[in-house]
């Protein structure tokens, strides 16, 4: 086994920032998949009549607005690693 490598020790150093990116990019994924799994059999436009469903429109921005907020504003109760430099959440330009 290599050094570094085994199990117990890396539970020991808690989260890294590196399984926080993985984890928080697995969720904007899942969001994304969200919107495009509303339509079936070739339809294209998968933004047609989301307007028409407040309670889907409501989760996906809540949903949205937590993630980003556990991964930029931890607290001491989430296993998180903070990103206090916003890479997974803004585009800068």
């Amino acid at each position: 086994m290599e050094p570094g490598s085994d199990p117990a020790e890396l539970r020991s150093h808690g989260p890294t920032q590196h399984f926080t990116i993985i984890f928080n990019t697995f969720v904007m994924m899942t969001l994304f998949n969200e919107i495009n799994a509303r339509k079936i059999h070739g339809e294209r436009n998968v933004f047609k009549g989301l307007n028409r469903n407040p309670l889907f429109i409501g989760i996906w921005i809540v949903t949205f607005v937590v993630q980003v907020a556990l991964a930029e504003y931890r607290g001491s109760d989430t296993r998180v690693a903070g990103n206090h430099q916003g890479l997974d959440t803004r585009v800068d330009t």
